[in-house]
């Protein structure tokens, strides 16, 4: 993974501070409120023009403003354009810089609202499929994970488990309350026998196969659970965390089944666990856990996400429209509105051609691109596709046209995925990062000459 970003923060710097003689004052140039907001409420628009009022009342000399639709201007009533004018026109009348936020590099959501297919690819190589009923479907028959519904155990330690932490005290083998079967997981009082570390764990390896896309789900049940931002399936592998996808978990909820999405990258095992760090008071139940392929959700497809298909031994090579269906994810990007992607739908369909090479029950070897989901969905353009500096000239126009701003502010933030798809080849990261802000600036320099450009 040495050539490639994934799970990495990384932040560019702007400094705004110039400091005077003994470091005991310092005089702030850029005195600036950072304010996210949707302007096309009307509400939203009265707020933050109060908000302008008190700022400058208390010697702040500018805004920034970040706004998701200045990705969206083209689908957007007139109101909003004109929200966004009369925040414009307050900053002017209080004397206020306007810099508004371009260019979501990081949190890249609103840019691949415009095409989700400019995401950054992680690759699966050599998936096993199988043809069934004329539908291509995973074929991954070793895949598996022991006693996943915490049905066989010894006290309250479950068999088949690494670990889990501190049997009989945080953890509790529940066979009154559960999901299916005759027993669940359940964790509690880790705060009282843990308050150090809160760790209330279950885990196990599994062997997996290497670059190949895996969905894991299982049901979950809280009751004033004190740390649910803290709930987490893991799936770990040499110290490097393979899932940052967080599901929703709520302080009490009945049963729910939570769904999360790994690629294996390099690997053959992963550390899977279950549980939550920094936990405290209230109850937590595992039960049901279930690993499959996850398929062909959120499959991309661009030239720098190359799709193949061959024969079990690959020396066949099927076409794409002549052997088999067109193959796209009509929820890509697109759940529950556009920009948006869930980490876990149903697997689109693909079948077979009446007229192809395909048969029944023929096994099949696919290799595609799939994004990677960071916390709740957040997911990364690929910075070396041409088409994602189209649409970043296409906002710096709208933006300087629209509010003729006073300088610029690039969203570059927590870049964790990049360098794994054919677009990337051959370019490290840190190479792709570094071309990626000289075009950003070229393009605001070139859009709106002589206005300052800033960063993180």
């Amino acid at each position: 993974m040495s050539n490639r970003l994934f799970g990495t923060l990384v932040i560019l710097m702007a400094l705004f501070c110039s400091f005077k003689s003994g470091g005991q004052d310092m005089n702030l140039r850029h005195r600036w409120v950072y304010i996210q907001t949707n302007l096309l409420v009307d509400k939203n628009v009265e707020s933050v023009i109060s908000l302008l009022e008190r700022s400058a009342g208390a010697g702040y000399n500018g805004i920034v403003i970040a706004d998701s639709k200045f990705m969206r201007w083209d689908n957007l009533p007139s109101k909003y354009a004109e929200n966004a004018r009369k925040v414009r026109e307050a900053c002017r009348r209080l004397g206020l810089d306007f810099i508004p936020c371009v260019f979501p590099i990081g949190y890249s959501d609103d840019l691949l609202s415009r095409d989700p297919n400019l995401a950054e690819g992680l690759p699966v190589i050599d998936a096993p499929y199988i043809i069934q009923n004329g539908k291509i479907v995973p074929d991954d028959e070793n895949i598996s994970i022991a006693n996943p519904g915490f049905e066989q155990y010894d006290g309250n330690t479950p068999a088949g488990w690494g670990f889990v932490d501190q049997p009989g005290k945080i953890s509790f083998i529940d066979k009154e309350t559960k999901y299916e079967g005759s027993a669940s997981l359940r964790m509690q009082d880790i705060g009282t026998y843990d308050p150090q570390y809160g760790h209330g764990r279950a885990h196990q390896k599994i062997k997996v196969r290497p670059f190949t896309y895996y969905h894991v789900s299982v049901a979950v049940k809280t009751q004033d659970f004190d740390a649910v931002d803290q709930i987490q399936i893991a799936i770990l592998a040499s110290g490097a965390s393979l899932n940052y996808y967080k599901p929703r978990i709520e302080k009490t909820q009945d049963w729910k089944q939570v769904d999360i999405t790994f690629n294996s990258l390099e690997f053959s095992e992963v550390n899977l666990y279950l549980g939550v760090w920094e936990g405290k008071g209230g109850t937590l139940w595992w039960d049901d856990l279930q690993i499959e392929p996850a398929g062909l959700v959120n499959v991309l497809r661009r030239e720098g996400t190359p799709l193949r298909m061959t024969s079990e031994d690959g020396k066949i090579f099927y076409e794409e429209g002549v052997d088999f269906d067109h193959i796209h994810d009509p929820k890509l990007g697109n759940v529950p509105w556009a920009g948006s992607f869930s980490v876990w739908h149903e697997q689109p369909e693909v079948s077979i051609t009446t007229n192809g090479r395909l048969r029944d029950g023929q096994r099949l070897l696919v290799s595609y691109y799939h994004p990677a989901l960071i916390y709740d969905g957040t997911v990364m353009c690929c910075m070396n596709e041409p088409k994602v500096y189209e649409i970043l000239r296409w906002q710096a126009q709208r933006v300087k046209d629209s509010l003729d701003p006073d300088g610029y502010f690039m969203s570059h933030d927590e870049i964790r995925a990049q360098g794994w798809d054919k677009s990337c080849e051959n370019k490290l990261p840190g190479q792709t990062l570094a071309e990626n802000a000289r075009k950003c600036i070229a393009i605001l320099s070139q859009t709106d000459p002589g206005k300052p450009v800033f960063v993180w």
